[in-house]
């Protein structure tokens, strides 16, 4: 019998043999794992590093966006708001129908859409399953951006409490943390609220004991808000809130440079005015692409300010891993107080006292020659738009 015909005789037994189909499907699927492997290897490149991409962009997120919430908080925020607009129940951009938890998530999702405005497309265009996996991808590198700030402020926060305070006793640790918190009495000084004072040793013992009147909570400000030596005075509490020296050289070492943090010393937060006039340092010739830069913020924003004052706290405290709970301490309850203080004024004077602190913050941070960014209605007002106005309104006569 021949070759050709015992082909077809073969191939009879194979069909008719389970266990011979076995191997057939096996060695389909197994060249097909093959070519799924070359296409990954071949193309996905791209898509290795567009994942890349977003972790790095996703940067950005706790910094200036929201250090608790999550992306996807924020966008059903947005879409809850765009839900009642289009039953015609409210204005989406109108603040007062709405609980303040929900502004603050409003107003975060307008701040995500600001630093990173190639998510709106991506809202419409992918499925929930690759949206959810696009936040994961920003998840990602947020708290790793958030895990290498605490990291760096750890060490340097040593050197700049030697510089605050005449001698430290005990020493502390620049690697460890147990020796930090409320039992050093440096630390604890800065952590411990404002109204309690810390120079009268039996207020100082209630506090490290937890007595019920003299806690430790997100309800008080802590001292470290306000430059060292700063009495509380209960009439006027704001006087000198979010202008101290730690808390400015926290924000510079994380958005601008460790070496722009290092030239902030004690008395820079006195001045409500510009810094001191002072020769370009090779610092700020060499810092043009600093994280500020890199997000496109062209003026500090209150989250960031929020950020960084979360920050301080906990390189503060005596915790070794990031929690949101330090004792009594609530961080998530702190940061929320440090952002509605900026976004939720409560009428025009407080609005007026908030642009003020955010343009010693600008001066600060940026310098005098830095641009002032304005409102359209404060353009409006100026000669060159009151000039095109008048010229228009001539011609209707």
């Amino acid at each position: 019998m021949s070759a050709a015909s015992a082909s077809p005789t073969a191939e009879n037994e194979q069909q008719d043999n389970p266990q011979a189909q076995a191997v057939m499907r096996d060695k389909r699927r197994i060249k097909e794992l093959e070519d799924e492997l070359e296409r990954f290897r071949s193309a996905p490149n791209s898509r290795r590093a567009s994942t890349a991409t977003v972790i790095n962009k996703g940067r950005a997120f706790r910094r200036v966006v929201s250090l608790f919430d999550n992306p996807s908080d924020l966008v059903r925020e947005y879409d809850r708001r765009l839900a009642l607009a289009d039953e015609g129940l409210d204005d989406a951009n109108d603040p007062s129908p709405h609980s303040p938890g929900h502004n603050r998530l409003f107003y975060g999702f307008q701040e995500f859409m600001e630093f990173m405005p190639w998510v709106r497309a991506k809202l419409t265009d992918l499925d929930p399953n690759e949206l959810e996996e696009l936040f994961k991808e920003l998840r990602k590198g947020a708290d790793g951006a958030r895990g290498d700030d605490a990291s760096s402020l750890k060490q340097v926060v040593v050197t700049w409490l030697g510089n605050l305070f005449p001698t430290i006793e005990p020493p502390i640790s620049p690697t460890l943390k147990w020796d930090r918190g409320l039992e050093h009495d440096a630390t604890g000084a800065l952590l411990r609220p404002i109204e309690y004072n810390w120079d009268d040793l039996e207020v100082r013992r209630k506090i490290r004991e937890r007595h019920p009147e003299f806690l430790v909570t997100a309800e008080s400000w802590p001292a470290f808000l306000f430059e060292v030596g700063h009495v509380n005075n209960p009439e006027n509490i704001e006087n000198g809130l979010f202008r101290s020296t730690l808390l400015l050289k926290t924000f510079k070492l994380i958005f601008t440079s460790p070496t722009s943090a290092q030239e902030v010393t004690v008395g820079d937060d006195a001045s409500t005015g510009p810094p001191s006039k002072r020769s370009r340092s090779s610092s700020e010739k060499a810092t043009r692409s600093h994280v500020a830069s890199l997000i496109g913020m062209r003026s500090v924003k209150p989250r960031a300010i929020a950020y960084a004052a979360v920050q301080l706290r906990f390189t503060l405290s005596s915790l070794s891993s990031w929690r949101i709970f330090d004792g009594d301490f609530d961080a998530n309850a702190f940061y929320q107080n440090v952002v509605e203080y900026f976004e939720a004024t409560p009428g025009p004077v407080a609005k007026a006292k908030v642009q003020a602190l955010l343009l010693w913050w600008d001066r600060k941070v940026f310098g005098r020659n830095h641009e002032i960014l304005r409102t359209p209605e404060q353009a409006g007002s100026l000669t060159v738009a009151r000039l095109a106005a008048q010229r228009a309104a001539a011609e209707q006569v």
